[in-house]
């Protein structure tokens, strides 16, 4: 409908429509570093207007881990260990340029995030929050979720509050991945902001025809 040619993304172009796609919701919070996380890969940039200072694509999405990693169910505490390990040793380089970096500010875009968050709002709370922009999950909040999730079985992640049923086989991994970049940028606590890569399609859409 919008008339945007179909094409292979690149990691990079991938990262930067994230955050295109969580920064047009979010201009006022000045520097921002912006995650997202999906099934094959998760994304990372920051900046401070329209365009990312710094964009990258790593290969720690949800389903790509567990398939490399969960062979039983529940998940061996083994596997659960060798996957925080590995999700350290990916992120290690983006942590480091990102301590290079000014930003105020974590938010986390995409669905799988979004999940995370509300899966750790609701063992707290009865009820969803009273706005997606006051959501948010803390290092404490992911910790607990994770140490949840690591004992849990398939059937028990269908059922847990807030969480496709459909996406229970990447939610460990995705909240491992997650955890492990809070840690090493020492985010301690990350705000939902919606909008990734669809959104990040529509805004970079928009900035090309305001331009021409």
């Amino acid at each position: 409908q919008l008339g945007i040619p179909l094409r292979v993304l690149s990691g990079r172009e991938e990262a930067r429509l994230a955050y295109l796609g969580v920064r047009h919701r979010r201009r006022r919070h000045g520097p921002v570093a912006v995650i997202a996380i999906g099934g094959g890969s998760a994304q990372v940039a920051h900046g401070d207007g329209a365009c990312p200072r710094y964009a990258t694509s790593v290969p720690l999405g949800g389903s790509r881990l567990a398939q490399q990693f969960i062979r039983h169910d529940p998940p061996r505490s083994e596997e659960v260990e060798a996957l925080r390990r590995a999700a350290q040793r990916i992120w290690r380089p983006v942590v480091r340029a990102l301590s290079r970096a000014r930003w105020r500010r974590a938010l986390g875009g995409s669905a799988m995030i979004y999940q995370l968050m509300m899966a750790a709002h609701l063992r707290r709370h009865r009820r969803p929050p009273a706005s997606l922009h006051r959501l948010t999950i803390t290092q404490r909040s992911l910790r607990e979720l994770v140490a949840r999730l690591s004992v849990s079985t398939a059937a028990t992640r269908t059922r847990l509050p807030g969480l496709d049923p459909g996406r229970q086989d990447q939610v460990l991994a995705a909240a491992v991945t997650l955890l492990s970049w809070m840690e090493g940028c020492r985010v301690s606590t990350l705000s939902y902001a919606p909008g990734s890569i669809r959104e990040g399609l529509v805004a970079a859409h928009r900035m090309r025809r305001g331009a021409a």
